[in-house]
């Protein structure tokens, strides 16, 4: 079981190593492409923004130069100088002075022509102001339409720009109704001939018109699928000086009555603070940078939506060109290639992990026959050998078990024969031993039988005996060598030659000694008589 658990790891270990090999760089790959495609995607989308808030607010900004130089132009006519300064120079009561008003009113008449952008021309009076023709009429001896400061320095020979406004009366829209509070700008020019002030060009021209110079389609944002590009212009105020691609909705959730333009300022409709778009696009106007700005991680939209964009303010005025897009829509073609992506990781990871398998079980298949033949070495089948004809490592590894078994099978062969021998001997050995064991057994039975009758005859007898072991000096005394000095059975008597010596009669040591002495110098028998004192 060892073995094969061990087989069995070292094949998952084969099989991740494969899965590792493969799957660790086509995923290495996936993220890398992906993060490339992500990346090339936002350049896209910021890019294409950036170019739409350019280019609007490039062409915004030409429009505003082109209106003031139209407004200059027609300024310069000497026929309208001429007859501003007739008419102001007729008595009223006069029919000349109508004949005038006739001319100049065909004049203004003629300028509108042509001219969409134009709702209305009025002529005001160099000193006053007040309305001396125009092409409304309910607009005559009306007070100038602008402030006293703005009079003056159209008398000081500069031409003056209202910020866009509503329109409180009723005036000719682009489709030739009338309309109230349509979103109007003023332009303020000085009539000027001789070094003259003969009069004042007022144009009260339609704001809607700024709206159709944004640039709000793109053959990318369409190709993409996206619907929520908006590109816009605000002032300094963040009021919208041109159409929401979202009028509908926004009409719908109370936003706004009629348009977006004057009614739409640039802020989070629940939080009520201007969005970072205007916020950031004014501080540009403050600092006098007119580039390029963008964010495209998402922030909060005046429809309460992430969204990501760009701006750049309109020179010379404090307006800011905004291009916007949901944040969600450019995300989504990132989140389907995501899953693309996911799809073709796991795709190559099957297919890595199938032919892993196949290349695993290829690589194992010889390692559990060296296995096999290892645990059949083990049990004691000698005769186990690895049957392969490969000639890289593996075989390599399988000849040097065959030889190994080899060598152990010759090496236990000389072992059992060895073995068998030593066990001869050894049975020999124990058979000479167990007679050896058997033959002092018998001298032991005859010592201790004759020790036996020895003791039944000194009991028999009534001699006391002792026996002195030179060697250790110890004595051992009989039992009826101490009964008769008066010892009891269990009395103790000391085992040394000094226990003997102090019983002996003072007449009887010295010649007990002398004798005692003989016999260990010359080996003669020791026969002597003494006396011993009893206890």
């Amino acid at each position: 079981m060892k073995v094969q658990g061990h087989t069995q790891s070292f094949k998952k270990k084969v099989l991740g190593l494969v899965f590792a090999a493969a799957l660790i760089p086509v995923t290495l790959m996936g993220v890398y492409w992906y993060e490339q495609q992500k990346a090339v995607h936002y350049q896209n989308f910021q890019g294409m923004l950036m170019m739409l808030a350019d280019q609007s607010a490039n062409q915004i900004g030409r429009l505003l130069q082109e209106r003031r130089q139209q407004v200059e132009h027609l300024a310069k006519n000497s026929f309208l100088r001429e007859e501003v300064r007739r008419l102001l120079n007729t008595n009223p009561n006069q029919d000349a002075y109508f004949l005038v008003q006739f001319r100049l009113h065909q004049q203004l008449q003629l300028m509108m022509s042509g001219n969409p952008w134009i709702v209305d021309i009025e002529i005001n009076h160099p000193e006053t102001g007040n309305v001396l023709m125009a092409t409304n009429l309910s607009r005559l001896s009306q007070p100038f339409s602008g402030t006293s400061i703005q009079l003056r320095a159209i008398q000081g020979s500069n031409l003056q720009v209202s910020p866009v406004f509503s329109s409180e009366a009723q005036r000719m829209n682009a489709q030739g109704e009338l309309e109230t509070h349509l979103p109007l700008r003023t332009i303020w020019a000085p009539m000027e001939g001789e070094g003259k002030l003969s009069g004042i060009l007022t144009f009260h021209t339609n704001a809607l018109e700024i709206g159709k110079y944004l640039l709000k389609d793109s053959g990318f944002f369409r190709e993409a699928g996206i619907q929520s590009l908006d590109v816009y212009v605000v002032d300094h105020d963040g009021r919208f000086l041109s159409s929401s691609a979202f009028e509908e909705d926004l009409r719908n959730m109370g936003q706004i009555a009629q348009r977006s333009v004057l009614e739409l300022t640039l802020q989070h409709p629940h939080q009520q603070n201007m969005t970072q778009a205007f916020s950031q696009c004014q501080n540009m106007i403050s600092a006098q940078d007119p580039a390029l700005a963008y964010q495209m991680t998402g922030y909060a939209g005046y429809r309460g939506f992430p969204v990501i964009g760009a701006w750049k303010p309109v020179s010379g005025t404090g307006w800011c060109v905004i291009g916007e897009v949901d944040e969600a829509e450019m995300v989504e073609p990132l989140n389907t290639l995501k899953v693309s992506t996911i799809g073709l990781v796991t795709g190559m990871g099957i297919l890595f992990g199938i032919l892993g398998t196949i290349l695993s079980s290829h690589l194992i298949a010889p390692l559990i026959s060296l296995t096999k033949v290892a645990k059949e070495l083990a049990k004691g089948n000698r005769s186990a050998r690895f049957e392969s004809h490969r000639s890289d490592e593996i075989g390599e590894l399988g000849s040097t078990l065959n030889n190994m078994a080899d060598a152990i099978d010759e090496t236990m062969g000389n072992l059992e024969v060895k073995v068998f021998e030593r066990t001869k001997t050894f049975e020999m050995a124990n058979a000479q031993l167990e007679k050896e064991i058997s033959d002092r057994e018998q001298v032991q039975e005859h010592l201790h039988a004759s020790e036996e009758r020895y003791a039944l005859a000194i009991q028999a007898t009534s001699e006391g005996l002792w026996d002195w072991n030179l060697r250790n000096n110890s004595v051992y005394y009989a039992p009826r060598f101490k009964e008769l000095l008066g010892f009891q059975e269990y009395d103790a008597m000391d085992n040394t030659v000094e226990a003997f010596q102090s019983r002996l009669h003072p007449e009887d040591r010295e010649p007990t000694k002398q004798a005692l002495q003989k016999h260990l110098r010359q080996q003669s028998p020791y026969d002597h008589h003494y006396r011993l004192q009893t206890d």
